[in-house]
């Protein structure tokens, strides 16, 4: 995998932009090169899996732009009941000294049709629901879930027999800093979110039992000044999914919030895994240019970036679904209805932050899955002052909602 600076240079040359119509239009930002110096090619996808590629004509001279028509190629497919997705890209025609024959360099994609997102109704019944005063125990055929009443948290998900979780499942607001964070401070800034997510306390729970589901309702205190709330809401089906329902609700004048989500620390065999979103390197609300929405997979070794100091990495935006596994045919699913963001890393923010270099990293215990409404954008003016684009921060003055399936 390339560093992420340089494959998230891909567009700089040339711009497209979706016209109405089934018609794009492509600016060439070359001082001296037509756009047919190069190869242009359109891929179409379908739910993420590529079903159809072809070469096209484009000339563009430099510093101008041109529309090219796809209304036949369009014309070829019935865009009902699945997400299609067009990538029109340009590519080298001739071997040189930078690249050799073939090579990308530029592209863009445009989702043509809205994704079509069912959940699923039970279909089976929960086995049994035990409460006490510490905890709400919910087994299924396949799983049992135990959500602590001291602090709202899940504490253990055991699925097809083995515990998939190594500590409690919390609210998080915080990512390990970055060059640009501590260049802008934000770790004096906003220091407050660190361990809002942890050292939440529980206000209040409440528990309801339906037919083929029970609902378990938290509403958490976080230890902001002035305080905020997080509302989790947990609907676990007989089927083994939990619907997870997040509300942030931030106190007045609080500082940005680095990142809005939930941290599932699985044991460590939780390795491999895939996903439909943009990849295949890390990318960010600020930095997914040179990302394409796709089918991937990768293990969480490999998507460590030793950058000179450890800090924030492999982030995954615009992610339909998430699927990561034991090797031992244990797999977790997250899907939902709206685009997540999801990282799967080898260390903790805390462990990350505390290492000045590589070496320095602890021996890795736990996978830690970070499922996230949102993260900020990592900005990059400069890594001594300025502080990440308002467009891709996330202020405290507003609520936050997201949900997905877990299963």
């Amino acid at each position: 995998m390339g560093h992420p600076f340089i494959v998230n240079k891909t567009r700089w040359i040339l711009f497209l932009h979706i016209l109405e119509n089934d018609q794009f239009t492509v600016i060439n930002k070359n001082l001296f090169t037509d756009v047919n110096e190069y190869e242009a090619r359109w891929t179409m996808l379908k739910d993420g899996e590529e079903i159809a590629s072809d070469s096209i004509s484009v000339s563009c001279k430099p510093l101008s732009s041109v529309t090219i028509d796809l209304k036949d190629v369009l014309a070829n497919y019935v865009m009902e009941g699945n997400e299609y997705i067009i990538t029109i890209s340009f590519h080298t025609m001739k071997d040189s000294l930078w690249a050799e024959k073939g090579y990308e360099i530029a592209f863009d994609q445009f989702v043509l049709t809205d994704r079509i997102y069912v959940q699923s109704v039970p279909s089976l019944s929960l086995k049994n629901i035990e409460e006490t005063n510490e905890q709400v125990k919910v087994e299924g055929e396949t799983f049992s879930i135990t959500v602590s009443k001291t602090s709202g948290f899940i504490t253990s998900f055991i699925k097809q027999g083995v515990e998939v979780l190594a500590g409690p499942v919390v609210p998080n607001y915080w990512r390990a800093l970055t060059d640009n964070d501590r260049g802008n401070k934000l770790g004096e800034r906003a220091g407050i979110w660190e361990h809002a997510g942890r050292s939440a306390v529980l206000e209040q729970m409440n528990v309801k039992e339906l037919d083929k589901t029970v609902q378990i309702e938290t509403v958490l205190q976080l230890q902001t000044s002035p305080v905020s709330r997080c509302r989790i809401h947990y609907e676990i089906t007989g089927d083994g999914e939990i619907l997870v329902a997040f509300e942030l609700l931030p106190g007045e004048s609080l500082p940005e919030i680095p990142e809005i989500g939930i941290i599932l620390p699985l044991v460590k065999s939780f390795e491999a895994f895939s996903w439909y979103g943009k990849g295949p390197h890390e990318n960010y609300w600020d930095r997914e240019k040179g990302a394409k929405i796709g089918l991937y997979s990768s293990t969480v070794e490999n998507e460590f970036i030793p950058y000179l100091k450890p800090q924030e990495h492999g982030n995954k935006i615009d992610v339909r679904w998430f699927v990561i596994d034991n090797g031992a045919g244990v797999k977790l699913h997250v899907t939902s209805d709206s685009l997540l963001e999801m990282n799967a890393g080898a260390y903790s923010a805390t462990e990350l932050q505390e290492a000045g270099h590589t070496y320095q990293l602890p021996e890795r215990t736990k996978t830690y899955l970070r499922v996230n409404h949102k993260q900020m954008g990592v900005g990059g003016d400069d890594s001594w002052n300025a502080k990440t684009h308002p467009e891709f921060t996330l202020f405290s003055d507003q609520t936050y909602q997201y949900s997905f399936i877990l299963k």
